[in-house]
């Protein structure tokens, strides 16, 4: 289990499901300008972003944050 700072805690099982079946919604990495594509857990709201050229999540958040790609999100 994965406790991160905002959107924890994450287990490989929910990190999957969100990858795999949860909506998607395209964004940026704003630390290198690559694509990316935030998940969103179908059974929580819970989400993930993932920079689509490195394939490494750059950020976890739940249903209750607003992801930095929307207005009032953090950076």
């Amino acid at each position: 289990m994965m406790d991160t700072k905002r959107g924890g805690p994450w287990t490989l099982e929910k990190i999957n499901r969100t990858f795999d079946s949860g909506q998607k919604f395209g964004t940026s990495n704003f630390k290198n300008g690559n694509p990316a594509t935030r998940y969103v857990d179908p059974q929580t709201g819970d989400w993930i972003v993932v920079d689509d050229v490195t394939g490494d999540i750059i950020q976890f958040g739940n249903r209750n944050m607003t992801p930095t790609d929307l207005p009032g999100g953090l950076r």
